[in-house]
C-alpha cells in the first residue's frame, strides 16, 4: 500500500510540474529564471514524443501535447495503482 501511495505522489507531482511549466511559459520573465531552466530540461522530453504525433503547426500553432502527456500519465498511473492494489 505504501508503494501505490509513492506512485500517486510521483504521478500528481508530475501533473503539477506540467502545469507549472505550461503556466510558467507564458510569462517570459519565468523563462529566464535558472528554476525554469531546470523545469523545461524535465518537462520538455515527455512533450516531445507528443508534438511529433500532433505538431501544434498542423493546429494554428496550439500546442496541445501537454495535454495529451497528462492524458497518458493519467493511464499509466491508473494501469500501475491497479496493478500495485490488485
Amino acid at each position: 500500500m505504501a508503494l501505490a501511495q509513492m506512485v500517486k505522489l510521483f504521478f500528481d507531482a508530475l501533473w503539477l510540474l506540467i502545469i507549472i511549466y505550461v503556466l510558467g511559459s507564458w510569462v517570459p520573465s519565468l523563462q529566464r529564471q535558472s528554476w525554469f531552466r531546470t523545469l523545461r530540461g524535465v518537462v520538455e522530453p515527455m512533450l516531445v514524443p507528443f508534438r511529433r504525433i500532433i505538431p501544434p503547426e498542423n493546429l494554428g500553432g496550439l500546442d496541445l501535447s501537454p495535454v495529451f502527456l497528462m492524458l497518458a500519465l493519467s493511464l499509466v498511473q491508473q494501469l500501475l495503482l491497479r496493478a500495485l492494489i490488485g
